[in-house]
């Protein structure tokens, strides 16, 4: 019988680099001084912490964004851009494990935050190609479904 064929048997074009690391600009920012005082200190560089960062000023506080390497680096910089409030099966786990109310909590604050992303994008006429598409969740075989159908 033949071996299955690996992910070592095909060569890709390109190269297996994350676009935002490829094409974003490097960051060198000084180093925090001592005694600094600022209304909210936010850890991580990200887009949510850059978000965050700027709606924080935007509202009049002053922010400190703290990243201990380059902006955008971790899991914004492997990201695929995509904004959703679907995530897999984890409705299903959230209702087994803390009930339906608390996962119509998380599905309702992951809703939200796309809301914000789009009325971000729309209000600051920010150039982006955002835009809504269906979502869906597949899988081959009704056990990998973490749904009981009894």
């Amino acid at each position: 019988m033949e071996d299955s064929p690996t992910a070592d048997d095909y060569e890709l074009p390109g190269k297996p680099d994350s676009l935002w690391l490829a094409t974003t600009p490097g960051t060198e920012y000084p180093t925090l001084a001592a005694g600094l005082m600022v209304d909210v200190a936010i850890v991580g560089g990200g887009i949510v912490g850059a978000t965050a960062a700027s709606l924080l000023k935007e509202a009049g506080l002053t922010v400190a964004v703290i990243e201990s390497r380059r902006v955008v680096t971790g899991v914004t910089g492997y990201t695929t851009a995509k904004i959703t409030s679907q995530h897999g099966l984890i409705y299903h786990r959230l209702t087994e494990r803390f009930g339906a109310d608390a996962a119509a909590v998380y599905a309702q604050a992951n809703q939200a935050g796309l809301e914000k992303i789009a009325e971000l994008v729309e209000t600051k006429s920010i150039a982006c190609d955002f835009f809504r598409a269906p979502a869906y969740t597949f899988t081959e075989t009704e056990a990998e479904s973490g749904c009981d159908r009894n």
